[in-house]
């Protein structure tokens, strides 16, 4: 059984208004394009709006703008209808009808059955375009494979291959995230004597490496603190209410003697599971 299929969304601003006569051969072309989508193999869903296709829908600040979403059952799928079909023939005169952008595009995996809200696909853009290609976003460039095989993220340090381990391991929906402290690639402690930075140091960490799993902190459901002085407890607790107050994991909390760096005072991992709708 399949679980995930492959959702799409892309976004274009016109040069013209859409009424415009140099729009004409685009907006004469949408229900032949529309088809062609509906007809091609591996073709799930699209998004429509009240005339039949996605142009009547303002989402974004400029009218001019528009916005196409679909769901596709795999990469070959989407590939072989936007680069093999007749809608390569459209895609060629994308300039002669459309502004120049660097993030208009972006693909992501979704459990089956789902179909992406216009939210939920601005939020892809925003995490492409933020972070580059991550399994919550990617393009054809740099493909990720489904959730439901084993994904390892790493975060460069040199100690990842010295030891064996990578900062995260996603497989299916669940997330692990490796207990985390507050150095940096090059091994430098950050914070020294300061739990708040430490702590706040290791959150922005976690969460980068989440996203880099595809995932973010909503989704964690449990964290793990430990420390060299409980007597920090309070501070260190302030710091992860800042990222997770209206989250509200599962924590813990425990007193160790000491960690592989005097200069370190906390270190956080945590688990996190993504729900199947998004």
């Amino acid at each position: 059984m399949t679980l995930y299929h492959l959702a799409q969304v892309n976004i274009a601003t016109a040069k013209y208004d859409l009424s415009d006569a140099r729009m004409a051969d685009f907006m004469d072309a949408l229900d032949h394009i529309n088809a062609l989508a509906e007809s091609a193999p591996g073709f799930v869903w699209r998004f429509i709006a009240g005339n039949g296709n996605a142009t009547s829908l303002r989402a974004f600040e400029n009218d001019r703008t528009i916005y196409n979403a679909s769901v596709w059952t795999g990469i070959s799928a989407l590939q072989d209808y936007a680069f093999h079909s007749q809608h390569t023939s459209y895609l060629r005169r994308r300039g002669e009808w459309f502004e120049k952008s660097k993030n208009y595009s972006a693909i992501w995996w979704v459990p089956a059955g789902h179909q992406p809200t216009v939210e939920e696909s601005k939020q892809a853009l925003v995490a492409l375009a933020n972070f580059g290609p991550t399994p919550r976003a990617f393009t054809f460039s740099k493909l990720f494979s489904p959730p439901d095989t084993r994904l390892n993220v790493g975060s460069g340090t040199i100690f990842e291959d010295q030891i064996g381990y990578c900062r995260a391991v996603r497989l299916g929906n669940s997330i692990e995230v490796a207990g985390t402290t507050a150095v940096d690639v090059s091994g430098a402690v950050i914070g020294a004597n300061d739990p708040a930075e430490q702590t706040r140091f290791v959150l922005k960490k976690i969460e980068r490496a989440l996203i880099q799993a595809g995932a973010s902190l909503a989704d964690v459901v449990r964290t793990r603190m430990f420390v060299t002085d409980i007597s920090h407890w309070r501070i260190i607790g302030d710091v992860h209410g800042e990222f997770f107050r209206d989250i509200k994991p599962v924590a813990t909390m425990v007193e160790v003697s000491r960690l592989i760096d005097p200069a370190l005072l906390v270190e956080i991992e945590v688990s996190a599971l993504i729900s199947d709708s998004p």
